[in-house]
């Protein structure tokens, strides 16, 4: 019996997790294991963009510009890239300064007309505000990260209120 479980325990530890194969361009290496990473479109997951993973293991050196494959595994409460390899080196990140931006923005440029729904379902829109100051924040609706979603929403308001109160 002993022999039994001992087999099945392993199975234990993935219970509760889902896993999806991640393809991208790692545009930035943090502190502490983190890769903010350029993603393809994960199937019936999330669609592509650019956002910050932990990383558990990576197979080889790993620079900005490598074109990565991994497995991405979501829980309840977090999520990390595993299995990692690099797949391609130097293809183009779109790092820029002191932050991450599209290919073709500049700071500073002006941003076209566009649509939004405002906190009262009211359609808007950004030429409304033609030469006014206008304050924007995105909230979440939904978030398949766990850890990522809710705490850019905390981390975007405490910088607001540093702000006001200098």
């Amino acid at each position: 019996m002993l022999v039994l479980v001992a087999l099945f325990t392993p199975g234990c530890a993935r219970l509760g997790q889902k896993r999806y194969h991640l393809a991208g361009v790692v545009q930035e290496i943090r502190d502490g294991g983190q890769y903010v990473v350029a993603h393809e479109d994960i199937p019936g997951f999330m669609p592509a963009m650019t956002m910050p993973f932990h990383v558990r293991s990576a197979q080889g050196a790993v620079q900005p510009g490598d074109k990565i494959d991994a497995t991405l595994v979501v829980t309840d409460k977090e999520s990390w890239l595993e299995d990692l390899t690099v797949k391609a080196h130097g293809l183009p990140t779109t790092k820029s300064g002191s932050g991450l931006q599209p290919t073709g923005a500049a700071v500073g440029d002006l941003v076209g007309d566009f649509g939004l729904v405002n906190q009262d379902g009211r359609a808007i829109h950004l030429g409304e505000y033609r030469g006014r100051t206008l304050v924007l924040t995105f909230i979440y609706t939904r978030c398949p990260l766990p850890e990522f979603c809710p705490l850019m929403t905390v981390e975007e308001a405490l910088a607001e209120i540093r702000r006001a109160a200098s």
